[in-house]
């Protein structure tokens, strides 16, 4: 029987303009939180800011952007997945 893996999950909420991207981004920049392994981001909705993938921290970061309406090709959303690097 094979081992099963824990990975961790965060899930962040607010009001629009509250300062999720800020938080987020600062979290992942920060070396306490990310050791440098690799990270999904999946963005429900785009805010003010933007996450700086040139930054020697978010170089393992991922983000993939999910559309709010349905676009009838998943393949399609996996292929806009944005790498560091």
């Amino acid at each position: 029987m094979a081992k099963a893996v824990e990975i961790p999950v965060y899930l962040f909420t607010g009001f629009l303009e509250g300062g999720k991207t800020r938080f987020i981004r600062e979290t992942l920049e920060d070396k306490k939180f990310n050791a440098g392994e690799h990270t999904l981001l999946v963005l429900c909705e785009e805010g003010e800011e933007e996450y700086d993938l040139s930054h020697p921290l978010m170089k393992n970061v991922h983000i993939l952007p999910i559309e709010s309406e349905a676009c009838g090709n998943c393949s399609a959303c996996t292929s806009r997945c944005r790498r560091a690097g």
